[in-house]
């Protein structure tokens, strides 16, 4: 065993002495220095900001002089984890990110805040095997986990301590997209039920929603879902090739979309988010886009990139918003996070 020298032990003592006295978090940068790409180009009327991506530690740390120094005495190093399928994104809106990545079995937990990835894997003794949705409550901090695999819906606490399994009224055949509306009531799509399972904000089972639409009352692979702050819930139905929104009490139901190949329609719808504004986006993993709606169904406006753009998009999956109008895109192909600024505008035309 070698043991360290006077000088290694000054050293480390300097080391751990500024870090302790540095702040744990920094002021979070939301958008990459000197980048400025916007849509629609100009002159049209800028409705969505580029702000930044990230696909691993590298995007979101820069190496200072006392961390390397700390890291040299220690022999600490990062273990770091790729995104490689990812599918389900919320935030909270201060930099905290989470995303559900089946390819890798975790959740990737980032802090912008704190310029670090962590993974949720392990929980209560055993693992996550295909996350794919992923929810987050401010108000009873808590963090939803839906896990295609298990097919189980995991809670866990705002320090990740895992808090049970939600228990629906029907046995879960392959939860997918989740998520939450403004009481804390949890949707959960059920892609093999065709059904929408809900849950209490206290955990308990309530009702299932199906489709006005069919038939039989059920959705054709309903992949992800959003809920407005009025109560509608807007379910991404992908065999059907469009979204149905279950409109309030006296509201019929209403479409938004169709199979085609032209805009305002669907080959693979995928993610689904609203701004505060109500508009509705919806991703196509075909198209490599994100359309834009607003509820009664007409297209405003289509978000795509050009080739090596940093407003390109690669089959996109889940989206989110947070309070501050940040979306949130995750892409399978392109195996990142992209973060965009709806910008506001009442017209979006």
């Amino acid at each position: 065993m070698i043991n360290p020298s006077w000088k290694q032990i000054l050293l480390l003592s300097v080391a751990l002495l500024a870090m302790a006295c540095a702040p744990v978090t920094s002021p979070v940068v939301w958008q990459t220095e000197g980048l400025d790409w916007v849509a629609p180009p100009a002159p049209e009327q800028a409705r969505i900001r580029f702000l930044r991506q990230i696909s691993g530690l590298g995007d979101i740390r820069k190496e200072d002089s006392q961390n390397s120094l700390f890291k040299w005495i220690s022999g600490e190093k990062d273990t770091e984890l790729p995104i490689l399928s990812p599918y389900g994104v919320a935030a909270d809106g201060k930099g905290r990110i989470w995303i559900a990545d089946p390819g890798t079995g975790v959740v990737h937990m980032i802090d912008l805040r704190r310029n670090r990835i962590d993974y949720l894997s392990v929980f209560d003794g055993r693992q996550l095997v295909s996350p794919v949705g992923v929810a987050y409550d401010p108000v009873r901090k808590k963090l939803y986990v839906s896990d295609s695999g298990l097919l189980e819906i995991l809670t866990f606490d705002e320090n990740y301590r895992y808090l049970g399994s939600l228990q629906p009224s029907q046995p879960l055949q392959r939860p997918g997209g989740i998520a939450l509306d403004g009481s804390g009531r949890l949707y959960v799509a059920d892609a093999l039920a065709g059904i929408i399972q809900v849950f209490s904000v206290s955990g308990e089972p309530l009702p299932s929603l199906g489709s006005a639409l069919t038939q039989d009352g059920k959705f054709n692979r309903p992949t992800n879902i959003v809920a407005d702050r009025q109560g509608r819930i807007y379910v991404v139905d992908a065999m059907n090739f469009r979204v149905e929104v279950l409109g309030l009490a006296g509201e019929e139901p209403a479409v938004i979309g169709r199979l085609g190949s032209v805009p305002g329609s669907f080959a693979r719808p995928r993610g689904i988010a609203l701004d505060s504004e109500g508009h509705v986006y919806v991703s196509d993993a075909a198209f490599d886009n994100v359309q834009i709606f607003d509820r009664q169904g007409r297209l405003l406006m289509v978000l795509t990139g050009g080739q090596k753009s940093p407003g390109q998009l690669c089959m996109p999956a889940g989206m989110s918003f947070d309070e501050q109008d940040r979306l949130y895109i995750v892409g399978s192909c392109g195996h990142r996070l992209k973060i965009f600024q709806f910008l506001g505008d009442k017209s979006l035309k």
